[in-house]
């Protein structure tokens, strides 16, 4: 089942669509489909990434797409030099199964990165509220929500967060300045 929905990503255009988790690529083909300009997206997996090349191929020789492979704690910083202006990020990156990187999940590592970034309004998509600091979860337990929502607000105290529906009611965390 697919956590990002067009519904919910068109709700929020920017000029730049960044990924965390390109998995087999469906919310590239679906920041594509609502009009972002340029996607950037990471995966650690090789065979994964091999694939989004694959599928992507005309998109990347034309420039819209740009797939960076390895750790997002090593390919993030990469991609936030690629921006000039604000963008939607997508942020799903966890372990799953496959390689693994410094972090199960480095969604905090990600928003230190984006506090020391110049743009402070780009929009946040926070996939997979669900899990964060449920125990026995092959990644969940060691995100706290509350110190998620404490991260997001020392990057901009002018965020709004509300939630949008992913595999679940209320799983997508959305801050944004209004």
């Amino acid at each position: 089942m697919a956590s990002l929905k067009k519904e919910v990503l068109e709700k929020h255009p920017n000029k730049y669509f960044v990924e965390t988790g390109t998995h087999i690529g469906n919310s590239v083909q679906l920041a594509l489909d609502c009009g972002f300009e340029k996607i950037i997206t990471m995966e650690i997996n090789p065979e994964k990434v091999e694939r989004a090349k694959k599928r992507f191929s005309k998109e990347i020789e034309e420039g819209r797409v740009t797939i960076l492979q390895g750790d997002t704690v090593e390919t993030f910083p990469e991609a936030l030099k690629l921006l000039d202006a604000p963008a939607t990020f997508w942020l799903d990156a966890h372990w799953d199964d496959g390689p693994k990187g410094e972090y199960l999940c480095p969604l905090p590592i990600e928003l230190e990165l984006l506090l020391n970034n110049p743009i402070k309004e780009h929009t946040l998509l926070i996939d997979d509220r669900r899990l964060f600091g449920v125990p026995g979860t092959t990644w969940g337990h060691t995100i706290d929500e509350e110190g998620i929502l404490e991260s997001i607000f020392d990057i901009n105290s002018e965020y709004k967060i509300s939630y949008e529906d992913g595999c679940v009611s209320n799983d997508i965390i959305v801050a944004k300045i209004s």
